[in-house]
């Protein structure tokens, strides 16, 4: 198979089982944001091709509680700099999700500013920075949920 098919397999794959996420996380009273590519599916073999291929991204099963008798279900992450990465490989060949696509790879950077003379933990955010990526995560979550 061909880069060319691969990548188009792929979008099929990541607009039939995947997820283009972005996530707020509250951690220390500090606001951040994340943005993911994740697929799911109970097919270890294709999911580990994908890895493979790419060179990259975390490869795990996933817990299922309560699934007695069910297939194992894995997934495959790529986090931030690895999905955007992966994107602009797909983003030709994507269909279902390709507003998210997009919009992830317009996700505004966070850049920390050090606070001269400070000693660690404090960190401080471009304020129209936070602000875009605010607005970035409510279109990626109506985008996924709406």
């Amino acid at each position: 198979m061909s880069l060319d098919q691969f990548y188009s397999w792929l979008a099929g794959f990541v607009d039939g089982e995947g997820s283009i996420t972005v996530s707020k996380r509250h951690d220390s009273g500090y606001e951040s944001y994340r943005v993911d590519l994740t697929i799911v599916n109970t097919n270890y073999a294709a999911l580990s091709e994908i890895r493979s291929t790419i060179g990259f991204g975390s490869l795990r099963e996933r817990s299922r509680k309560g699934a007695l008798g069910k297939k194992p279900c894995y997934e495959l992450q790529f986090c931030k700099a690895q999905a955007r990465e992966v994107i602009p490989l797909i983003l030709p060949y994507l269909k279902v999700k390709k507003a998210q696509a997009q919009l992830l790879l317009e996700f505004p950077i966070q850049r920390h500013l050090s606070k001269i003379g400070h000693s660690g933990g404090g960190r401080i955010v471009d304020i129209s920075t936070k602000q875009k990526q605010h607005e970035a995560y409510l279109k990626m979550h109506e985008l996924n949920c709406g």
